[in-house]
């Protein structure tokens, strides 16, 4: 089986680097729609073809989605799945899923995480080194949840939601949709949708919108 990465940047690498450490595909190449970087190698993998083009095979191809917007992560995820193309979950093996947690599709987890007892991560997730995801959390589809970030049990994060490096979520709290908690960050109270949260205790700074740079936080 192949896998085919979408997306060449720091989360493609970061994949890429999992995947050569799980070992169980015959090889790995780059998606990236710009045709001139189409034949680069980037950490000695090349970038194969646009996305379309890879869409357009059938058969012995996985895919994940490499892009840190998580609008984009979701719509070139439900585009793949569409052609029906399985989409792979990259796992560190020096990551701790434990038996009783659940995963979706196309999830990214990284070095020495850990998904603790009967947390439930939907499609599209990020989870990144070293993150702490307690027991009976539940994380929506797209959400990412940055290096070093600790989550309470019983933790909701909403569907997109952002959890900054080194954030901590206390127990039984709930982040909205598509809220962006920064960067050591300590979450109290329960948090709406689509906001920025900062500082300790974390208090909401700013509404945020469609039109919120992603490239901020990523």
């Amino acid at each position: 089986m192949k896998a085919l990465i979408v997306g060449a940047g720091a989360q493609g690498r970061v994949i890429l680097d999992i995947l050569r450490a799980e070992a169980r595909h015959e090889s790995v190449a780059f998606v990236d729609d710009n045709s001139a970087m189409r034949g680069r190698l980037v950490n000695g993998v090349a970038i194969e073809c646009g996305l379309e083009e890879a869409l357009a095979r059938s058969d012995g191809i996985e895919m994940i989605v490499a892009l840190g917007d998580p609008d984009r992560r979701l719509a070139v995820a439900a585009r793949i799945a569409g052609r029906g193309i399985p989409l792979l979950n990259a796992v560190h093996p020096s990551a701790v899923v434990v038996f009783s947690a659940t995963l979706g599709r196309g999830i990214m987890i990284g070095a020495n995480a850990v998904v603790n007892s009967n947390a439930r991560i939907g499609d599209n997730v990020n989870i990144n080194t070293a993150a702490v995801v307690e027991h009976d959390c539940v994380i929506a589809a797209g959400a990412a949840v940055s290096p070093g970030a600790r989550i309470g049990g019983r933790v909701t994060i909403g569907e997109c939601a952002f959890i900054g490096s080194g954030a901590i979520l206390l127990a039984r709290v709930a982040i909205g949709a598509r809220t962006v908690v920064g960067a050591g960050a300590v979450v109290t109270k329960s948090l709406p949708e689509q906001v920025l949260a900062l500082g300790v205790p974390a208090r909401i700074t700013k509404r945020l919108d469609a039109n919120f740079d992603w490239s901020r936080v990523l």
